[in-house]
């Protein structure tokens, strides 16, 4: 895409009677070659002016892409998340773990979920079973002494959260995510960890 084509299509929406203040896309580089000719490729000011009403329009990554980028930061390198240093390792010993159980709370979870060819990578489900609360709280039931985990668990707990924000698509969804399966207090804690 191009920084021209964005704001003509912004501008004949807005003469269609749509006001458009966000945009969403993969980060293909082409993309963030357009966020940054729109002059929106920091993340501090991901947005660029309105052709029209000079308000902001905000640009904002593909959320299954960026869960994809953090499963494979995490697995090739971790992360500094409050300070700390977290990586995969434990992860790699949770699977050894659940497959020692004949129950388990992480029945999706495999070795295929950490060690994948490059075109495997592309799996966002993969990615999203790795990085879910189901995984988070495993960790906690394993691994309840150890502060890696805590901190790993912690962290999953997060992208997870946001992710499922992210990737609806409807305020029912988020109606009934916030009422049917986060409280409002555990959902404010978490976020604001």
């Amino acid at each position: 895409m191009k920084k021209q084509i964005i704001l003509e299509i912004v501008e004949r929406l807005f003469e269609k009677g749509i006001n458009v203040v966000a945009i969403v896309s993969d980060n293909c580089q082409a993309n963030v070659g357009c966020w940054k000719d729109l002059g929106a490729h920091n993340y501090l000011s991901p947005h660029f002016p309105h052709p029209v009403t000079k308000k902001n329009v905000y640009v904002f990554p593909d959320a299954p892409h960026l869960l994809k980028l953090i499963r494979n930061w995490l697995l090739d390198t971790g992360f500094i998340f409050q300070d700390n240093h977290i990586s995969a390792h434990i992860l790699r010993e949770l699977v050894l773990e659940r497959t020692k159980s004949e129950t388990t709370p992480l029945f999706k979870l495999t070795q295929n979920h950490l060690d994948m060819s490059p075109q495997e990578r592309q799996n966002v489900r993969k990615a999203a079973e790795l990085l879910s609360r189901t995984t988070a709280t495993a960790l906690r039931i394993y691994f309840p002494t150890r502060t890696e985990a805590k901190q790993l668990a912690d962290f999953i707990e997060k992208i997870d959260l946001w992710f499922n924000i992210s990737n609806s698509s409807t305020k029912m969804f988020l109606r009934i995510f916030f009422h049917k399966f986060v409280n409002k207090v555990e959902y404010t804690i978490i976020l604001h960890r």
